[in-house]
């Protein structure tokens, strides 16, 4: 399954509301990789396996749960997080981009790509969409949640 969407950063800010700069936003996403805690709702504990320059390798705790993944980038451009299967394949991909457009937006480009493709299901749910809406919702948290780190830290700009 795939799916993509973009988030306007600084659209419609409340009053009040910090704008976010790129390398704010940039400094967020990496604690995102360092932190997943902070991001993903139900991840308890993470542990960076192992760390190179430009690369990770975590096991996030869901409860009983273990999920391992990757997390690569190119700074300051984007973020992979690429969860892997219990033998080592590629379960699926997360992938943000910082979109900069001459017209000073700042927005982030969110695409998932997963190797299952859930059906609807006989009582008539739509999984897919339900699964894109998830997605959705959590990417719409991850920018609140860089937002809510920053103000705090008084890092924004």
């Amino acid at each position: 399954m795939k799916f993509e969407h973009i988030i306007e950063v600084n659209q419609e800010q409340a009053a009040g509301a910090i704008v976010l700069t790129a390398e704010a936003l940039w400094f967020g996403l990496m604690v995102r990789v360092q932190d997943p805690c902070r991001f993903l709702p139900g991840i308890n504990h993470c542990t960076i396996e192992r760390c190179a320059p430009n690369h990770v390798r975590r096991t996030l705790h869901s409860g009983s749960a273990i999920i391992y993944d990757e997390a690569e980038w190119e700074a300051p451009h984007w973020v992979r997080f690429t969860a892997r299967t219990q033998d080592g394949g590629t379960a699926g991909t997360h992938t943000i981009r910082i979109l900069q457009p001459e017209d000073g937006t700042l927005a982030l480009h969110f695409h998932y790509h997963t190797a299952s493709t859930p059906q609807t299901g006989k009582d008539g749910i739509d999984y897919a969409g339900f699964i894109r809406e998830a997605w959705r919702q959590a990417d719409f948290d991850t920018v609140r949640t860089i937002r809510e780190l920053l103000a705090a830290s008084g890092t924004a700009n």
